[in-house]
């Protein structure tokens, strides 16, 4: 099951894909997302009761912030809007942003290691990765392109990855899935296990870019785009990378490594990230 308190994931997480994807796990803590990402990550977390730090209510609709805090729709307001290409996703977009992710995590290292059937990989990952999209959108952050082009969902500081229902709903497809349910919660486990608990931080918990869209930089650069937002509420961010083509990309942005860990078996291997807020 998935741990409602700590991170959201039939007890793990995700991974990151291959060199369009980007992936992280879920669970909560340090383990930490122009230029073209390789792979697909995503890391899951909502929001219940918590009220955190950096002056948000992150349970209150459109996060609505204090004078110190900023929300995903304020940024343009706080000068960040000059070139930004992102806008946090409406719920009209979530079938939209669930398709690029499906695309983008189909190559991913640990995700093609745990479905191994390449013809069953989009179908799963859709009902799969629809169940955190719409967690995550609830909490306003989940943000797109125009075209949902690059897509990138995060979970913020002080929240459960998921809430109890869209737990239940996300144990249900993953013993729906026969056979693959053994490797899918081995791969969420290994997430969960290796996610720090502390202290509370930004979970970059997927990014993904279309395939006609891949090499142009577009999803690092939302990425970017998305990191300012957060360096503005002076939070730190976790990740994990489960395509080795992606570390340097974080790295560019400012994560930094903190540890490697291979899946059962002499699986793929995926690097935890952490990045201390800019500025």
């Amino acid at each position: 099951m998935v741990d409602t308190n700590r991170g959201n994931r039939l007890s793990g997480g995700k991974g990151s894909p291959p060199s369009d994807t980007i992936s992280t796990g879920p669970a909560r803590c340090p383990r930490a997302s122009g230029e073209t990402l390789a792979g697909s990550e995503m890391p899951l977390v909502r929001c219940e009761e918590s009220v955190v730090p950096y002056g948000i209510d992150w349970k209150t609709k459109n996060l609505r912030a204090s004078a110190s805090g900023v929300r995903p729709d304020d940024v343009r307001s706080r000068g960040l809007e000059a070139d930004m290409i992102g806008h946090v996703v409406g719920a009209d977009e979530v079938p939209s942003v669930v398709d690029t992710l499906a695309e983008a995590f189909a190559t991913d290292p640990v995700w093609s290691w745990a479905i191994p059937q390449e013809t069953r990989r989009r179908a799963v990952f859709s009902r799969l990765w629809r169940v955190f999209v719409e967690s995550a959108a609830e909490d306003d952050w989940v943000w797109s392109t125009s075209g949902c082009e690059a897509v990138a969902v995060w979970n913020p500081p002080g929240c459960a990855d998921l809430s109890q229902a869209a737990s239940e709903r996300l144990d249900a497809i993953i013993e729906s899935l026969g056979t693959a349910a053994g490797r899918i919660r081995s791969v969420l486990d290994a997430f969960s296990d290796h996610r720090p608990p502390a202290p509370d931080h930004f979970y970059l918990n997927m990014v993904g870019v279309k395939g006609r869209s891949r090499g142009s930089g577009l999803g690092m650069r939302l990425v970017s785009e998305n990191l300012d937002a957060v360096d503005r509420l002076g939070a730190p961010t976790y990740l994990e990378s489960s395509n080795p083509d992606n570390v340097d990309r974080y790295e560019r942005v400012g994560f930094e490594v903190l540890a490697t860990f291979t899946m059962p078996g002499g699986g793929p291997r995926v690097t935890t990230m952490w990045r201390e807020p800019s500025g």
